[in-house]
């Protein structure tokens, strides 16, 4: 994410709409095994999403989502991951991989935002 220079103010590409929408992962956990896991949808945009897991995935690795509610699915890479241990799950930010398709089912466009 880019800092505008004169304001200081952070530049995303897209809204960000807070909601709890029931997932599944698929990929390699950190320790190599492919998993399958539960996992909820937080905060989510046209090019990311930020997620609660009880599995830890490392950055870089390709992960594919599943909306629980829709069926549909994406693939989408870890950028970074934060283990929250009073909770015993990992907090999770993940980007849109190129070619891929949101799936929240939500309109995440500016003016939506706006409008709201």
């Amino acid at each position: 994410m880019a800092k505008n220079p004169q304001s200081g103010i952070e530049r995303r590409r897209s809204v960000r709409v807070e909601l709890r929408i029931p997932i599944r992962v698929k990929g390699k956990d950190a320790s190599g095994q492919e998993v399958d896991v539960p996992a909820e949808a937080e905060q989510v945009s046209l090019h990311g999403v930020r997620i609660w897991a009880g599995t830890e995935f490392r950055p870089g690795v390709e992960v594919e989502l599943a909306n629980a509610e829709t069926r549909q699915s994406s693939l989408y890479r870890v950028v970074w991951a934060r283990e929250k241990p009073e909770q015993r799950r990992w907090l999770l930010g993940l980007e849109l991989s190129s070619g891929q398709s949101s799936l929240w089912g939500v309109s995440l466009s500016a003016d939506s935002a706006k409008n709201s």
